[in-house]
């Protein structure tokens, strides 16, 4: 094994060590802060310079936005939130994409996918 592949495994394990971390540990509820969507793209980054291509499974910009809540100090006033958040189900979605794409991608022998002609 070379230093390259070395340090393309290294990367690899670390970014699904990281996906599953973040799997397993994303709070309750429907909507989940930003900071989880900066460390799924850690991942990806960490999949990128093993030499993938990872656009298609960022978050867009727009999916990840600022809450309407009411003011309390201000009585009934509806404001956006400072923090932007994402929905759970969304980011959760993704998640499973990476980790499904490159389960199959990495078996050995690769994974068969589609139909198969039967024979009658």
């Amino acid at each position: 094994m070379t230093v390259m592949d070395s340090e393309k495994s290294s990367n690899l394990l670390k970014a699904f060590a990281l996906l599953n971390a973040l799997q397993k540990n994303l709070p309750d509820g429907s909507s989940i802060r930003e900071t989880f969507v900066e460390e799924f793209h850690k991942a990806l980054d960490c999949i990128q310079r093993a030499g993938f291509e990872v656009d298609e499974f960022r978050i867009p910009a727009d999916k990840v936005t600022p809450t309407l809540y009411t003011d309390t100090d201000k009585g009934t006033v509806k404001a956006l939130s400072r923090e932007k958040f994402i929905d759970r189900a969304f980011l959760l979605t993704r998640m499973d994409y990476v980790l499904g794409f490159f389960s199959l991608a990495m078996q050995d022998p690769p994974a068969k996918i589609g139909f198969s002609k039967t024979s009658r």
